[in-house]
């Protein structure tokens, strides 16, 4: 239970986005120089996109259920406090954002996979993709927002009790 109580730890989710973060901005490095290369290397681009949008969405779960994960090794109520609840709260929020836009990113994979007899997607395939570019992006962003967030809860917290 004591390596659970680390890994759900808000420090060690921190730890988890800085390192999902480096993925994916290498992951935006290596795409945008496929994206932009004359060479139409669509195909490296879909498994690219689809290998991070996957990280993105198991994370994302994983967040989301960070209060059910505390409860089902037992954590909770032993080490409930009030950072622990907004520490709750927060993953639950990012963690659904973060699968959705995960899932958008697949989509937008998905979207180029179909046959152009079902939805026509040739010589447009870079937008499709730009914009699962795009979601990637915004996932980052909220990566970044969520460590912020989890560095400061214990702010957070003190300023809620004091206005109650």
């Amino acid at each position: 239970m004591r390596i659970a109580r680390i890994l759900t730890n808000r420090l060690a989710i921190c730890l988890f986005n800085v390192i999902i973060l480096m993925i994916t901005m290498s992951t935006l490095y290596q795409a945008f120089k496929l994206l932009f290369n004359l060479t139409n290397d669509f195909d490296q681009i879909e498994g690219i996109l689809d290998g991070i949008s996957v990280i993105f969405v198991a994370y994302g779960v994983a967040l989301e259920e960070r209060d059910s994960l505390m409860k089902f090794f037992e954590l909770y109520p032993k080490y409930w406090t009030a950072v622990e609840e907004a520490t709750d709260h927060f993953s639950h929020f990012y963690g659904l954002c973060i699968l959705l836009l995960g899932l958008f990113m697949e989509v937008s994979v998905d979207v180029v996979k179909i046959p152009n007899t079902i939805l026509n997607t040739e010589g447009i395939e870079w937008v499709v993709f730009g914009i699962g570019f795009f979601f990637l992006i915004l996932a980052s962003v909220l990566l970044r927002r969520l460590s912020y967030v989890l560095l400061r809860v214990r702010k957070f917290v003190s300023k809620v009790a004091r206005e109650s």
